[in-house]
């Protein structure tokens, strides 16, 4: 006749040593170097294309200030087109608050499992997406402003170059990138401390039935 010990005993919860304690590291093992390495990968393309089509809308959304040339060969522009000179650097903050906020949360969501790492992965590929969004706007924008004017006639309007007035803008990409994993790493639960309950819940089964 079988004990009330082992009638009671569930045969497929696994039981830990008394008093060991459980090691988070174990909800990580999945995480193998060529599966981080294949979702690096995917993120750098990710990156790689959202910095396209933002210089694509960068182009659109981005209206240019001119110069006219006089007949006496002067190129002159008017106040407001000396304070639009900056229009590009706006849009393109603009741009890459929004477009880095969404990389963020992808970052997070792809690589929170890796720990601190996430942080310099989404800065790095923030930064990606703004120099590609920075020279798909300038090949696509009217181009070099020098050469143009030097070929431009008496009464011709020539648009400036879409560029960056100032490469501090860059900094704005990588700053909104980290919003969204601070957030989520600070305000969000901690999947470290849930595994440790759950791996000493399952320690103790039915003990209380024992009793």
């Amino acid at each position: 006749m079988s004990s009330p010990e082992n009638e009671l005993a569930p045969p497929d919860v696994p039981t830990a040593e008394p008093g060991s304690t459980p090691d988070p590291v174990e909800v990580d093992s999945r995480l193998s170097p060529s599966r981080v390495a294949a979702w690096l990968l995917g993120f750098l393309l990710l990156c790689l294309a959202v910095g396209a089509v933002s210089g694509v809308f960068w182009v659109q959304a981005v209206d240019l200030p001119t110069y006219t040339v006089g007949q006496d060969g002067v190129a002159t522009t008017t106040e407001r087109g000396l304070a639009e000179m900056f229009g590009s650097d706006a849009w393109y903050c603009a741009i890459g608050f929004c477009v880095s906020i969404g990389l963020g949360v992808v970052a997070w969501r792809w690589f929170h499992r890796l720990g601190w790492p996430t942080v310099p992965v989404a800065v790095a590929g923030s930064v990606i997406a703004a120099l590609v969004c920075w020279y798909v706007g300038s090949q696509l924008g009217p181009g070099p402003f020098v050469a143009r004017m030097a070929a431009a006639r008496p009464g011709d309007v020539v648009p400036v170059q879409l560029t960056l007035q100032t490469k501090v803008s860059i900094v704005v990409w990588a700053f909104a990138v980290v919003i969204p994993v601070l957030l989520r790493a600070s305000l969000g639960r901690d999947e470290e401390d849930l595994a440790r309950r759950e791996a000493a819940s399952r320690e103790l089964p039915y003990r209380s039935e024992l009793r």
